[in-house]
């Protein structure tokens, strides 16, 4: 999942509540 790329990367190390911020 590449949304942007730096940003994609932070939320993948954050829990699932950070991606549907990303979302």
């Amino acid at each position: 999942e590449h949304y942007g790329g730096t940003a994609t990367f932070y939320l993948s190390q954050a829990p699932d509540g950070a991606k549907v911020l990303c979302l």
